[in-house]
């Protein structure tokens, strides 16, 4: 759909008579022959993923990689933080979604990422433009009321200068995830660094203070991190740049006091 704005033709949120719109162009084109190859498994599809859309080193290819091929089924998956830049992990789990007839539910308060993705993407793939924790609670489940197989938590942006909001926001939304869950529902957090050496070096001091203040080094499943970390329910299967839990019971934080 062409919509005008203020004077300005506009598809996909950019301008018709642009730059943006012929680089969205050649985005469609591209997406066009992605889908339609054949990858004989998963970890190939990962590879081609991060090859052609992303950077074959991406920080967070193995921990997605790993969260991928930890999921025993694909029926729902839901992303907080539509993503058509950097790691491109939207059109990622929409072609994951696709090989396994699942639907895949991404949302953001921002719609920029949506209106750019929405014509390169399958009928598997629904975009919200919402706050995640909103849509946990209402759209998500009036909507769909189902359980979670797979879970990529990436909204808001960790400020290393001020990580608690963005902490805290992951937690609620992990919280929101786990009520539906299910024994198997694999959670994959972005931005939780293990180890001071892989916070970037320009804000390493920074993270220093906030470690020996908090007890822990910032990131944006930090808290979940410290939560399910001595907790039979979960189980982490990797921490290095990103966050990957196994949920192993149902209903996972009925033991946990105070959520």
């Amino acid at each position: 759909m062409i919509k005008k704005a203020t004077g300005t033709f506009k598809y996909a949120g950019v301008p018709v008579f642009s730059r943006a719109f012929i680089t969205w162009i050649k985005a469609w084109l591209k997406s066009v022959l992605y889908t339609r190859k054949s990858y004989p498994t998963l970890s190939d599809l990962v590879e081609n993923h991060y090859s052609k859309w992303s950077s074959p080193n991406h920080r967070t290819r193995r921990g997605m990689e790993i969260a991928l091929l930890a999921c025993n089924r694909f029926e729902l998956m839901v992303e907080t933080g539509t993503s058509a830049w950097g790691c491109d992990s939207s059109r990622l789990l929409d072609l994951v979604a696709r090989k396994n007839d699942a639907t895949f539910l991404s949302v953001d308060i921002r719609p920029e990422a949506s209106l750019w993705l929405r014509h390169q993407v399958s009928r598997k793939t629904f975009f919200h433009v919402q706050d995640s924790i909103d849509f946990f609670k209402s759209t998500f489940q009036k909507t769909y009321n189902r359980a979670i197989d797979f879970a990529y938590l990436d909204s808001f942006d960790l400020d290393f200068s001020n990580p608690e909001p963005s902490e805290l926001h992951c937690l609620q939304e992990f919280k929101n995830v786990c009520r539906f869950s299910r024994v198997g529902t694999i959670i994959l957090i972005d931005d939780t660094p293990a180890t001071l050496e892989e916070v970037p070096e320009s804000f390493r001091e920074l993270a220093k203070e906030y470690l020996e203040k908090n007890g822990r080094v910032p990131g944006k499943g930090s808290l979940v991190r410290d939560l399910v970390r001595s907790d039979p329910s979960f189980q982490i299967l990797w921490n290095s740049e990103n966050l990957v839990i196994r949920i192993l019971r149902s209903n996972p934080l009925r033991e946990i006091k105070g959520l």
